[in-house]
């Protein structure tokens, strides 16, 4: 009994812990919270900073280009390969504005840029992902990659739903799903080391 309880306890550690609360409160946090006082119970509880996540991943590669619709144009689309090549966009007044690219990256960019809607730009992303196996389509949250907790910028937090915060002090992850401006889940993700 005492190798099963063992053995338990370092699977426990290894594969590490993956939950969510739907109702009721977790940390301080309850369920039905605004943004507003979200971001301060955190700022209270030490965490500085949250990362604004897109409301739908998605990632696309050559083996799915025909997903490249499903993108967020609003939120961010990334591009990347493992080597530095990094392409970032959003819409802006219906066109495709580059956030970011690396020189690698410059070919692209001029190709995106000279899309004259969201539409052209996504099958531009297309002939990219389906030309290299190695680079990835996905959306991203592009704007305020960080947002302070204290003082919180009302503007930044009301444009996601889902947001990502690394808890002070431990191996622990928190994802907060809002809907209507309230909280609905929060997803915890604690994981004491990643094996390689």
């Amino acid at each position: 009994m005492v190798r099963i309880s063992a053995a338990l306890f370092w699977l426990s550690l290894i594969s590490g812990c993956d939950s969510s609360v739907s109702s009721g409160e977790l940390n301080g946090l309850k369920i039905g919270s605004t943004k507003e006082q979200v971001a301060e119970i955190l700022a209270s509880q030490g965490v500085s900073h949250i990362e604004p996540l897109p409301d739908i991943e998605v990632s696309v590669s050559s083996q799915n280009p025909e997903d490249v619709i499903k993108l967020n144009e609003e939120q961010g689309i990334c591009i990347s390969d493992n080597k530095g090549y990094s392409l970032n966009f959003k819409e802006v007044n219906g066109s495709p504005e580059i956030q970011y690219s690396s020189n690698s990256a410059e070919p692209d960019k001029q190709g995106i840029e000279k899309s004259s809607s969201i539409s052209e730009a996504k099958q531009f992303i297309r002939k990219i992902i389906t030309s290299n196996e190695e680079v990835t389509a996905y959306s991203c949250a592009l704007e305020d990659q960080k947002i302070t907790t204290a003082p919180i910028n009302a503007n930044a937090i009301e444009r996601y739903n889902r947001f990502m915060y690394y808890n002070p002090g431990s191996y622990l992850t928190t994802t907060l799903n809002f809907n209507n401006g309230r909280l609905e889940e929060i997803e915890y993700h604690w994981r004491p080391f990643e094996l390689p």
